[in-house]
């Protein structure tokens, strides 16, 4: 069984001159003891026996407490004030005749230590242990955060930039630079360290502090169109949680230096960023598009990173039908990229939630006649559907042209209508439109336009 206990703030002290500050009158308010150990694989030798933690600031103890090695036990324990780093030590004494006033720089026993720590409001777990003669022989990795994320952007050109806890951008100060109407790409790494169990719950994603995406489950992608973000610099920020509330923040500033008005616009305007969406649905996503100084040459829809329609012509380019079939439940990218004739590129870019219904609508497609297709006056055609149900059993199909009811599919494996004559129908553009019912009475319809054409005489 987990326990929880509290440490009992003692006493601070400067490692070998022993000068002591009374901590003993000071009462500590349970709720600032923000800062939460879970101790694990405690030494054969070592269970049950007194264990030590302390938080040591600049090499000066700032509190220290007392409990008992006990495995999977969690304590709390009240860090340091202010923002410097600090170190956590976890000290199992092999003498039982140790005491605080003993000095940890010649104290033989078993030792964990996570050195540099920086928040206050977070879990660690102490999961190796090190038999030192002195704490000055001990590695600073030897207890792990319970919940660990690294955030990582990326820019157009592909450099990858670690957020704070990255020793080599927090030295040379590199921050990535962007044009207003960039996608940036986030991604972040989540360790989990917790007990076994415990799950991540959540990693969301903030621009100066407003929260722009939340994902319940991996991957934890993002890109993110800064078209809205003016001149400036931004902070990104991501927060992982785990299923405890126990969470883990990254962060990494991003400069907006001005933008170039000479390419593409692109405007995603359905669905809107963050909607979610019925799984198993058709949505047509649209797209503003208007050129720069050169005319438009390509447009390109993108879901999940994978190319899903190119258009060339004007007419085609503004919509794509998206069958939501083609995609699991979940968080989804729509990605829509516009080029001109001069190679400037430009995109939108939203994120949506596909769920899944309590009854999925079937999904019907029209293969026969095709979109657009060209029949003379008299032929006899066959009418066809491809139909997916991913739950219930499709029951009926039927068929309509132009608004009439033509038949139904008598074909039980696949719902087609045999030898349909259009002798009556005169020379034009008509419609055939197919509606499929399943086995709970959910429908969905389909249509398509053809022409008619009277042969020469």
């Amino acid at each position: 069984m987990k326990r929880i206990l509290t440490l009992i703030i003692l006493t601070q002290f400067v490692f070998g001159c022993k000068e002591t500050i009374d901590f003993s009158g000071a009462k500590v308010d349970e709720e600032s003891k923000t800062l939460s150990l879970t101790i694990k694989n405690v030494p054969d030798d070592a269970q049950d026996e007194r264990l030590f933690v302390f938080t040591i600031i600049e090499g000066e103890i700032y509190s220290t407490g007392e409990t008992v090695a006990v495995e999977d036990t969690t304590i709390l324990v009240l860090p340091p004030d202010g923002n410097k780093a600090y170190d956590l030590v976890a000290f199992i004494p092999t003498s039982k005749d140790w005491k605080l006033s003993d000095d940890l720089s010649d104290s033989e026993g078993y030792y964990s230590k996570i050195a540099g720590l920086t928040l206050r409001s977070t879990n660690v777990v102490i999961d190796s242990w090190e038999n030192e003669e002195s704490l000055d022989d001990v590695s600073g990795d030897g207890a792990l955060l319970a919940i660990d994320v690294t955030l990582e952007i990326e820019d157009p050109s592909g450099i990858v930039l670690l957020g704070a806890r990255s020793l080599a951008a927090a030295a040379s100060g590199e921050k990535l630079e962007f044009e207003a109407g960039d996608i940036v790409e986030i991604d972040a790494t989540v360790d989990n360290n917790g007990a076994v169990g415990v799950t991540i719950s959540s990693v969301t994603y903030y621009i100066n502090d407003s929260e722009i995406k939340s994902y319940t489950k991996a991957p934890y992608l993002l890109k993110y169109n800064t078209v809205d973000l003016a001149v400036g610099v931004y902070t990104v920020k991501v927060v992982a949680t785990n299923s405890l509330g126990q969470t883990d923040v990254d962060e990494e500033d991003i400069i907006i230096v001005g933008e170039d008005e000479e390419g593409p616009s692109v405007e995603i305007t359905e669905p809107d960023n963050r909607d979610e969406l019925t799984h198993g649905l058709t949505y047509e996503i649209e797209a503003s598009i208007s050129s720069g100084t050169s005319d438009i040459a390509t447009v390109e829809y993108k879901i999940n990173g994978t190319t899903v329609a190119s258009y060339t012509d004007e007419d085609d380019y503004s919509y794509y039908e998206w069958n939501t079939y083609d995609n699991n439940v979940g968080a989804v990218t729509i990605e829509v990229i516009a080029t001109d004739e001069a190679g400037q590129s430009r995109s939108d870019i939203i994120n949506v939630t596909l769920i899944a219904p309590e009854n999925y609508t079937p999904y019907a497609a029209i293969t026969s006649p095709s979109a657009n297709a060209t029949i003379e006056q008299g032929t006899v055609i066959d009418l066809k559907v491809s139909i997916t149900d991913k739950e219930g059993d499709i029951t009926t199909v039927y068929y309509y042209v132009d608004g009439g009811q033509v038949g139904t599919g008598d074909d039980a494996s696949s719902f087609t209508l045999e030898d349909y004559s259009t002798a009556g129908l005169a020379a034009g553009k008509h419609t055939i439109y197919a509606e499929a019912y399943d086995d709970e009475s959910s429908q969905v319809g389909k249509e398509v336009s053809f022409t008619i054409t009277v042969p020469a005489p």
